[in-house]
């Protein structure tokens, strides 16, 4: 178990993105546990347990501002983590408030969320035949997907598509599975490479490969695991004629519209990226990042349990700009963003589940106190 120090320490470590996966599962156990904590909050006597709850934030904003960056950035803290201190000195101050006789509901609070019913996103697609016929998997009864009699595909369970090896012997014929602003969806190709698709993306697909060249075209975010074939290279397009070539592997695609840059993560075995930024070998480890405005493709390393949060259910921001973080949001929860005032170097560092309701989300945001949001319907204002 943490103590403070410990917190402090990997506090400190998580702003500068510096965190294992195993001190980010620490961090989220010390909020878990301070959950456990059995004392009943006595509202009449001690005023909004979120007024106090905020203002004791503040305080620890204040204890630890020495953890900001020299360069005069500004950083929204991880709210997991912060909220986890808060809450224990929440339990520890109520002695204190009880003998001074004061009430925390007297407290002024500012940068309140207005909150509305907006649920998260889950397993929802469309499947575009080749015929142009489109089927919607999320309340789709058949089950499966026939042409001329052959089964090509079945759903296997709630939120995947799996294609059959069969039927090698007809011409291939090629489907499109989309994901919607709040969708999510996994596909297992006819060659057993699995892929899951985050929201607001697309893959068009062969029912099977015949040709020697495995090829798939997707826009969005997808990640891979191919199954190995000798002989046969597995082929990702995508926009901007970017190409990647694997022979077996598993790696992160970020392709998104409304974004200016390209991002692939390699996790494990061998891609050549091709495209506008020239051809690269990449290692696993490695992540390419082509940015459209100016043409140029940067090398990085990559943290694994970063790119592939998505998949396992979070978001996951790492010293991100709160523009990159409301886009993701806005995919997630189907919404419009709107910003008011200057955005710049507001940036976050945290962990925060896909499960929640928006509102708890931008609620956990704006517990930092350098930015607010206001929400009207399915727009959501972001305001400093």
């Amino acid at each position: 178990m943490l103590n403070h120090e410990n917190y402090k320490q990997l506090f400190e470590k998580r702003l500068k993105g510096q965190c294992s996966l195993q001190e980010l599962d620490e961090l989220e156990k010390y909020e878990e546990s301070f959950k456990m904590i059995d004392t009943k909050w006595d509202e009449q006597q001690w005023g909004s347990q979120d007024v106090v709850q905020h203002t004791i934030h503040e305080k620890l904003e204040k204890d630890i501002d020495h953890l900001q960056s020299k360069n005069k950035k500004w950083y929204l803290r991880p709210v997991y983590a912060i909220a986890a201190a808060a809450a224990i000195i929440l339990v520890c101050m109520i002695p204190f408030w009880k003998h001074n006789g004061s009430s925390p509901s007297q407290l002024d609070i500012a940068h309140q969320t207005q909150t509305a019913s907006i649920v998260p996103g889950g397993n929802n697609a469309t499947l575009t035949l080749d015929d142009g016929s489109i089927l919607d998997l999320k309340s789709f009864g058949v089950k499966e997907v026939s042409k001329n009699g052959n089964i090509l595909a079945k759903n296997k369970k709630e939120g995947e598509l799996e294609y059959l090896s069969g039927h090698l012997d007809a011409a291939p014929v090629y489907h499109t599975l989309r994901t919607p602003r709040g969708g999510q969806y996994q596909l297992t190709l006819a060659d057993g490479t699995q892929v899951w698709l985050n929201s607001e993306s697309s893959i068009r697909f062969p029912t099977h490969f015949a040709a020697a060249e495995r090829t798939v075209e997707i826009t969005g975010e997808a990640y891979f695991d191919v199954r190995k074939q000798a002989g046969k290279r597995f082929v990702v397009k995508t926009s901007n004629n970017q190409k990647i070539t694997v022979l077996g592997t598993r790696f992160n695609v970020t392709a998104y519209p409304d974004e200016n840059t390209i991002s692939t993560s390699l996790i494990e075995g061998r891609v050549v990226l091709e495209g506008a930024g020239g051809q690269h070998n990449m290692k696993p480890g490695q992540k390419m990042v082509y940015n459209s405005e100016n043409s140029s493709i940067t090398s990085t390393t990559f943290d694994e349990y970063e790119v592939l949060a998505w998949q396992k259910g979070y978001f996951v921001f790492n010293v991100e700009p709160i523009e990159s973080i409301m886009r993701k949001i806005a995919r997630w929860y189907d919404v419009e963003v709107v910003y008011q005032g200057d955005m710049t170097h507001q940036a976050f560092s945290g962990k925060i589940s896909r499960s929640k309701n928006v509102e708890d989300v931008l609620k956990k945001l704006s517990l930092t106190g350098t930015i607010n949001f206001r929400i009207e319907g399915r727009r959501i204002y972001v305001m400093t």
